[in-house]
């Protein structure tokens, strides 16, 4: 138990330090122990690491072909129903889960799914006061709002994000909202 633990947190700080293909091998580790160990809930979390290091994969060697997307799309489901499961309570946890899975969706053009699943996100990390996550969340919300021709909603959910960014002072967010109201107009 004590292993998968430790891979699953050397797995996440792999990813947010923004090392993908690293968090992922350690990651499949970390969910390999799991299983033996058989406890699902703490194998969420492994889960949820796994899927957004493939996204984060795709999105930096540009690899978005449906079936690679599709698969990813598929274990970030796995991880929110994992989520909801297994872990029900932990906000944290639930909202990346869904801000996975929003992310998935719309890397395949899913707009009304990943509005939901960003919006639920959203909700999830505003309980948890995570400011730079529940940011992030609202812009994919706004995005979607743009591709699906809520512009009114678009301009509402990015304004909310870019008050978020510019608190936890995150330049490159903002820069993201920048294009978002680009698009808007």
């Amino acid at each position: 138990r004590g292993s998968a633990q430790a891979a699953t947190r050397q797995a996440a700080a792999l990813h947010a330090l923004g090392r993908p293909a690293e968090a992922l091998r350690m990651a499949e580790e970390a969910q390999k122990i799991w299983m033996k160990v058989g406890d699902r809930g703490a194998e969420v979390e492994a889960t949820i690491v796994e899927a957004s290091a493939k996204l984060a994969l795709i999105e930096t060697q540009g690899q978005a072909s449906s079936g690679v997307s599709l698969r990813v799309l598929q274990l970030a489901k796995a991880a929110v129903n994992a989520a909801e499961t297994f872990r029900s309570r932990d906000g944290a946890c639930l909202g990346a889960a869904h801000l996975c899975h929003a992310r998935a969706t719309s890397m395949l053009g899913s707009w009304v799914n990943a509005e939901d699943s960003a919006r639920r996100a959203a909700k999830a990390f505003r309980r948890q006061g995570d400011m730079r996550r529940r940011a992030e969340a609202l812009l994919i919300c706004a995005d979607a709002c743009v591709k699906r021709g809520y512009l009114q909603d678009a301009r509402a959910d990015a304004a909310r994000a870019l008050d978020l960014f510019e608190r936890v002072g995150d330049s490159d967010g903002t820069a993201r909202v920048a294009g978002v109201y680009d698009s808007i107009q």
